[in-house]
């Protein structure tokens, strides 16, 4: 597999892990309203999922970016030392890249989460699960040819 082909399945697991990210991080704020009484339609959940994803998806695309490109060069580094599953190990890379990203930025941020829906125990495990299908997902679309999943 070419670098190009790597770095474009890389580029699309990124978009799909911020827009997935996203639209969790929105239900779980939907829920906690919810949940103290407020009436929310499905249409009202639809399109306040898709502005989110609009308006908060890039910014927290350049934040998965950053987090799974070391995640995912650590777990190259590490299925190449190491006969385990490939997916595995990045799956793996993902869900701590997610976990540790989301700390930093609290840290970061003068102790304010910025994502929302990652406040809870519940929603930030939300995020660290799709950092590791992340990391499935991509190990799957970028297995070389001489690799075994």
């Amino acid at each position: 597999m070419t670098r190009t082909s790597r770095m474009i399945r890389f580029v699309i697991t990124v978009i799909l892990t911020a827009a997935l990210a996203t639209a969790m991080s929105t239900q779980f704020v939907l829920g906690g309203l919810i949940s103290v009484g407020a009436e929310v339609s499905m249409a009202d959940r639809l399109s306040m999922t898709a502005f989110d994803i609009v308006g908060m998806g890039p910014l927290y695309a350049v934040f998965i970016l950053l987090g799974l490109g070391v995640a995912f060069f650590a777990a190259d580094r590490t299925s190449r030392l190491i006969s385990f599953k490939r997916p595995v190990i990045y799956a793996a890379a993902g869900m701590v890249a997610m976990l540790v990203m989301l700390v930093l930025m609290e840290q970061v941020f003068f102790g304010v989460p910025l994502i929302p829906g990652a406040r809870s125990l519940g929603g930030l495990l939300a995020q660290v699960l799709i950092g590791g299908l992340a990391g499935y997902t991509y190990a799957t679309m970028s297995k070389p040819a001489d690799a075994t999943a």
